[in-house]
């Protein structure tokens, strides 16, 4: 949460590349830690999204 926060404080993008973008049980921990923009694998993308939409922040 400090770099996110750190980031957008200073204007810098802050994104996630890796497998972690993708699996739907962490995927609310990142968005809680501020987190916005996934890399998230082609065949990952539907789970991702559904993981998305149950979050609320």
């Amino acid at each position: 949460a400090a770099v996110t926060a750190f980031g957008e404080r200073e204007k810098i993008p802050v994104s996630l590349c890796g497998d972690a973008g993708g699996d739907p049980a962490s995927i609310p921990a990142l968005l809680e830690a501020g987190l916005r923009d996934l890399s998230v694998a082609p065949a990952q993308l539907a789970m991702a999204k559904a993981a998305i939409a149950d979050v609320s922040v």
